[in-house]
Protein backbone atom coordinates (compact mmCIF):
# COMPACT_ATOMS: atom_id res chain seq x y z
CA UNK A 1 0.00 0.00 0.00
CA UNK A 2 2.90 2.05 1.27
CA UNK A 3 4.40 1.48 -2.27
CA UNK A 4 1.80 2.73 -4.45
CA UNK A 5 1.41 5.83 -2.50
CA UNK A 6 5.02 6.69 -3.11
CA UNK A 7 4.60 5.86 -6.43
CA UNK A 8 2.00 7.75 -7.37
CA UNK A 9 4.00 10.82 -5.24
CA UNK A 10 6.79 10.43 -7.32
CA UNK A 11 5.06 10.41 -10.49
CA UNK A 12 2.77 13.67 -9.57
CA UNK A 13 6.57 15.06 -8.55
CA UNK A 14 7.97 14.20 -12.42
CA UNK A 15 4.74 15.66 -13.87
CA UNK A 16 4.93 18.87 -11.69
CA UNK A 17 8.78 19.04 -12.90
CA UNK A 18 7.80 18.24 -16.14
CA UNK A 19 5.66 20.88 -17.11
CA UNK A 20 7.50 23.30 -14.53
CA UNK A 21 10.58 22.94 -17.43
CA UNK A 22 8.18 23.26 -20.72
CA UNK A 23 6.57 27.02 -19.08
CA UNK A 24 10.32 28.62 -18.10
CA UNK A 25 11.71 27.87 -22.19
CA UNK A 26 8.43 29.20 -23.49
CA UNK A 27 9.53 32.37 -21.15
CA UNK A 28 12.65 31.91 -22.37
CA UNK A 29 11.95 32.05 -26.27
CA UNK A 30 9.35 34.91 -25.49
CA UNK A 31 11.92 37.46 -24.03
CA UNK A 32 14.42 36.60 -27.09
CA UNK A 33 11.44 38.02 -29.10
CA UNK A 34 11.47 41.28 -27.30
CA UNK A 35 14.59 42.93 -29.11
CA UNK A 36 14.00 45.45 -30.94
CA UNK A 37 15.14 45.59 -34.46
CA UNK A 38 15.57 48.86 -36.29
CA UNK A 39 16.33 48.91 -40.17
CA UNK A 40 17.97 51.92 -42.23
CA UNK A 41 19.27 52.01 -45.56
CA UNK A 42 22.65 53.83 -46.85
CA UNK A 43 24.60 54.53 -49.59
CA UNK A 44 28.03 52.92 -50.23
CA UNK A 45 30.66 53.10 -53.10
CA UNK A 46 32.03 49.43 -52.15
CA UNK A 47 28.43 47.49 -53.28
CA UNK A 48 25.18 46.22 -51.44
CA UNK A 49 26.02 44.87 -47.69
CA UNK A 50 24.36 44.73 -44.80
CA UNK A 51 25.55 45.45 -41.34
CA UNK A 52 23.79 44.61 -37.93
CA UNK A 53 25.01 46.59 -34.72
CA UNK A 54 23.91 44.33 -31.87
CA UNK A 55 23.94 46.26 -28.42
CA UNK A 56 24.88 43.77 -25.93
CA UNK A 57 24.49 44.02 -21.98
CA UNK A 58 26.99 41.73 -19.68
CA UNK A 59 30.45 42.51 -21.47
CA UNK A 60 32.79 42.94 -18.50
CA UNK A 61 36.25 42.96 -20.97
CA UNK A 62 37.11 43.03 -24.55
CA UNK A 63 39.37 40.71 -24.63
CA UNK A 64 37.65 37.76 -22.91
CA UNK A 65 33.78 38.79 -23.26
CA UNK A 66 34.20 40.20 -26.87
CA UNK A 67 36.42 37.77 -28.17
CA UNK A 68 34.23 35.45 -27.21
CA UNK A 69 30.94 37.03 -28.69
CA UNK A 70 32.95 37.70 -31.77
CA UNK A 71 34.42 34.55 -32.35
CA UNK A 72 30.85 32.67 -31.50
CA UNK A 73 29.46 35.28 -34.77
CA UNK A 74 32.40 34.70 -36.97
CA UNK A 75 31.33 30.79 -37.08
CA UNK A 76 27.79 31.48 -37.83
CA UNK A 77 27.63 30.49 -41.65
CA UNK A 78 26.79 34.01 -43.77
CA UNK A 79 28.65 35.90 -41.50
CA UNK A 80 31.52 37.44 -43.48
CA UNK A 81 33.33 40.02 -40.48
CA UNK A 82 32.26 41.02 -36.93
CA UNK A 83 34.23 43.31 -34.73
CA UNK A 84 33.76 44.52 -31.50
CA UNK A 85 32.73 48.16 -29.86
CA UNK A 86 33.71 48.28 -26.16
CA UNK A 87 33.25 50.82 -24.37
CA UNK A 88 33.16 49.59 -20.23
CA UNK A 89 31.72 47.27 -18.07
CA UNK A 90 29.14 49.81 -17.16
CA UNK A 91 28.08 51.13 -21.01
CA UNK A 92 26.54 49.76 -23.88
CA UNK A 93 28.74 48.04 -25.79
CA UNK A 94 28.35 46.72 -29.45
CA UNK A 95 29.44 43.86 -31.87
CA UNK A 96 29.66 44.69 -35.52
CA UNK A 97 28.92 42.19 -37.83
CA UNK A 98 28.16 42.16 -41.29
CA UNK A 99 26.69 39.31 -42.47
CA UNK A 100 24.68 37.85 -45.98
CA UNK A 101 21.26 38.40 -45.72
CA UNK A 102 20.12 35.73 -47.76
CA UNK A 103 21.99 32.79 -44.94
CA UNK A 104 22.10 34.23 -41.81
CA UNK A 105 18.72 36.64 -40.30
CA UNK A 106 19.28 38.61 -37.16
CA UNK A 107 17.61 36.64 -35.11
CA UNK A 108 19.73 33.61 -35.14
CA UNK A 109 22.53 36.23 -34.11
CA UNK A 110 20.81 36.94 -31.16
CA UNK A 111 20.19 33.82 -29.71
CA UNK A 112 24.03 32.27 -30.59
CA UNK A 113 24.64 36.03 -28.24
CA UNK A 114 22.27 35.11 -25.54
CA UNK A 115 23.26 31.31 -25.76
CA UNK A 116 26.67 32.05 -24.33
CA UNK A 117 27.77 31.68 -21.10
CA UNK A 118 24.78 30.64 -19.53
CA UNK A 119 22.53 33.53 -20.98
CA UNK A 120 24.60 35.65 -19.39
CA UNK A 121 24.87 38.46 -22.67
CA UNK A 122 21.77 39.95 -23.46
CA UNK A 123 21.21 41.65 -26.59
CA UNK A 124 19.18 44.73 -26.05
CA UNK A 125 18.72 46.21 -29.62
CA UNK A 126 19.95 45.73 -33.00
CA UNK A 127 20.16 48.18 -35.71
CA UNK A 128 20.71 46.87 -39.27
CA UNK A 129 22.16 48.88 -42.11
CA UNK A 130 21.43 48.25 -45.51
CA UNK A 131 24.65 49.81 -47.64
CA UNK A 132 22.96 50.14 -51.10
CA UNK A 133 25.31 51.07 -54.22
CA UNK A 134 26.05 54.47 -55.46
CA UNK A 135 27.73 57.59 -55.26
CA UNK A 136 28.55 58.42 -52.06
CA UNK A 137 29.25 61.99 -52.29
CA UNK A 138 26.25 63.04 -53.54
CA UNK A 139 24.63 62.27 -49.70
CA UNK A 140 27.84 63.63 -48.21
CA UNK A 141 27.70 67.09 -50.30
CA UNK A 142 23.83 67.29 -48.76
CA UNK A 143 25.05 66.99 -45.23
CA UNK A 144 27.75 69.55 -45.57
CA UNK A 145 25.73 72.29 -46.87
CA UNK A 146 26.17 75.39 -45.09
CA UNK A 147 23.34 77.93 -43.78
CA UNK A 148 25.11 80.69 -42.35
CA UNK A 149 23.36 82.37 -38.72
CA UNK A 150 24.55 84.81 -36.45
CA UNK A 151 24.80 83.86 -32.76
CA UNK A 152 25.82 87.41 -31.48
CA UNK A 153 23.05 89.72 -30.09
CA UNK A 154 23.39 93.22 -30.23
CA UNK A 155 22.92 94.84 -26.94
CA UNK A 156 20.07 97.12 -26.03
CA UNK A 157 20.36 100.85 -26.49
CA UNK A 158 18.76 101.98 -23.78
CA UNK A 159 20.13 99.45 -21.11
CA UNK A 160 23.92 100.94 -22.30
CA UNK A 161 22.90 104.57 -21.88
CA UNK A 162 21.05 103.51 -18.22
CA UNK A 163 24.32 102.57 -17.17
CA UNK A 164 26.04 105.94 -17.84
CA UNK A 165 23.71 107.79 -15.88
Amino acid sequence: MKKAQLFKASLAFCAVLFFAACSSSTQKEEAKADVNITYKDAVSAEGEKYVASLAIDGMACEMMCGNKISSTLAAINGVKHTEIEFNGAEEDNFAIVEYDVEVVSEGEMVKAVEALANGHYKVKSVEVVHYKKGDATEEVEEELSYSPHFDYELPNIFSAFARLF
